[in-house]
């Protein structure tokens, strides 16, 4: 038994990217949440910057989705995976809409490019609605540790998303918009994730991947 550790490619990529993508420009919760484009996207910057969450900016509703690529490629065809963990390095969190939806979980992602995260990926972090779940979910308030890496471990639907020949994708999403649940929180509150990217030194996101053979 081995485990391949993999990291996304910090700015300028070649094989692989982290990053973010994010619409708060409008009050009405479908639009925003049903929305194809957001209005703006990041995969350069260093962090911590929020990856994940939902809330109400300036009375429009703020949804971010997440985006996190590996190039698992080393793994090789004849490879079994045989357990997978993503570990994000978390700084602060915010929970304002603590009604149990406000949890954080693993998706399948499927960006236009491996190496840019743009605003035509919004609706490419999974499902719109209810997305496939390939891990257990985090509660903000109870299950994310601040100034620490968080694990979160790939269940059997996610470790079918191991590519073994090319590039893993992955994503995050908070749970009001997994299940598209509008977030009921105060003007100018959120329920986020701040974490840092594959720009930051030493507090980059991880992939760990067990397999055999060896």
């Amino acid at each position: 038994m081995a485990t391949l550790t993999r990291y996304p490619d910090e700015n300028p990529e070649s094989t692989s990217v982290d990053g973010r993508t994010y619409k708060n420009d409008n009050a009405v919760w479908a639009t925003t949440h049903d929305a194809a484009d957001s209005n703006g996207a990041d995969d350069s910057g260093a962090g911590p910057s929020t990856s994940v969450g939902t809330g109400l900016q300036a009375g429009n509703y703020y949804i971010m989705r997440g985006f996190w690529l590996f190039d698992t490629s080393a793994l090789g065809s004849g490879a079994t995976v045989t357990a997978a963990t993503f570990n994000l390095y978390v700084d602060t969190t915010e929970n304002n809409d603590n009604d149990g939806d406000d949890w954080v979980n693993v998706v399948q992602s499927s960006p236009a490019s491996n190496t840019a995260i743009t605003t035509a990926d919004y609706d490419q972090c999974g499902a719109v609605s209810n997305p496939t779940e390939g891990s257990t979910r985090k509660d903000i308030s109870t299950d994310i540790t601040t100034t620490a890496y968080n694990i979160w471990t790939l269940n059997a639907t996610g470790l079918t998303w191991v590519s073994k020949t090319g590039i893993t994708k992955l994503g995050l999403r908070e749970g009001h918009d997994a299940i598209n649940s509008a977030y009921a929180g105060a003007n100018n509150t959120w329920d986020v994730l701040n974490s840092y990217f594959a720009e930051e030194a030493g507090t980059s996101e991880l992939l760990n991947v067990s397999r055999f053979p060896p």
